[in-house]
């Protein structure tokens, strides 16, 4: 067996490394992989999250402005409301999917680990301190052996006073509320009968999806954390063993330093054929940059987005009248 560094742009610029070498470079470059599928998965899903957020928001615009605006029948108004159904179903189906795929490859990937045991007890507290955690973890089951999650979306289109008096300025406000039925929910025999028991005694005919989904969100993001804390001293030791092989390379080839952090490999070669490994710096850096994302979600819960002009003292704002006055 032989084993070297080498440019993979350049096979002849190499260096021989032991076997053992070979393999401390493999591991920690594994987990940086590992640890990079983890963030991959973790962004897919706040991806989704971003997209149903964004999707609310735009046919609120929408329905306010009139942009499909072309019902004329009671048929087209059906269809209409048909489509809006299928449309924040889709989004919502991504966002229980993804969730549900972070947190089965998470596990799967965390089986045998030292910090696995730290790791899930932030999920499992946040499990049992959240009523929206647990609702979320059954409404996936329903949306996935039974039926779509969402059978109700709430239309809005309000006066929103700034005054107490109904002749004080106003506001319009336009919102959709995608509601989860509870009677549909609790029917299901193949749910969680705790989980259930507890939403049916909700004295409500709907659970509002956004808060669901946001205070989820949050419960998602305190656990993500704690992934990236635990996993903080593996990674820096899997860095310091990337660092000293290119260390290692760069003392017999100096002049190849910057080409070396992008395209440097170790390869090992028997009997079976030739292993190659992409070890360039590239790789711990970008995982570096995923893991510092997404700081805010833990405060999702508490999120407002809004298109609303905000009143300040030092902004003229043309023909608003008495609107952004108190």
């Amino acid at each position: 067996m032989s084993c070297s560094l080498s440019l993979l742009t350049k096979k002849d610029v190499s260096i021989t490394i032991g076997k053992c070498d070979y393999c401390r470079i493999k591991r920690a470059k594994n987990l940086i992989d590992d640890l990079m599928k983890i963030e991959r998965l973790f962004r897919v899903y706040v991806a989704s999250l971003r997209e149903f957020e964004a999707y609310l928001l735009l046919s609120s615009l929408d329905s306010a402005i009139g942009w499909n605006d072309k019902s004329e029948t009671m048929d087209d108004l059906y269809d209409s409301v048909f489509c809006n159904n299928v449309d924040v179903n889709y989004r919502v189906l991504s966002v229980l999917t993804a969730a549900g795929a972070y947190h089965d490859q998470r596990k799967a990937w965390l089986k045998g680990k030292e910090y696995r045991e730290e790791i899930e007890k932030v999920f499992s507290i946040e499990y049992d301190k959240k009523l929206s955690y647990r609702i979320i973890e059954i409404l996936r089951n329903h949306a996935k052996h039974q039926d779509l999650p969402i059978g109700n979306i709430l239309y809005d289109s309000s006066n929103k006073y700034q005054h107490p008096r109904p002749e004080g300025a106003s506001r319009l406000r336009e919102a959709i509320e995608p509601r989860v039925v509870i009677s549909e929910l609790i029917k299901n025999g193949r749910l969680k009968s705790a989980t259930r028991t507890e939403v049916g005694n909700i004295d409500k005919g709907y659970i509002c999806l956004k808060s669901l989904l946001r205070n989820y969100a949050a419960s998602m993001a305190r656990g993500h954390e704690k992934v990236r804390q635990q996993t903080s001293d593996a990674l820096t030791a899997a860095k310091n063993e990337i660092d000293a092989a290119h260390h290692r390379f760069q003392q017999e080839f100096p002049g190849e330093e910057k080409r070396s952090e992008y395209f440097l490999g170790a390869t090992t070669t028997d009997v079976h054929g030739e292993e190659e490994v992409h070890v360039g710096k590239v790789f711990y850096r970008r995982l570096d940059r995923a893991r510092a994302q997404f700081q805010g979600l833990e405060s999702f819960e508490r999120f407002y987005v809004s298109s609303e002009m905000i009143d300040n003292p030092e902004t003229y704002y043309c023909d608003v009248g008495e609107v952004l006055r108190d």
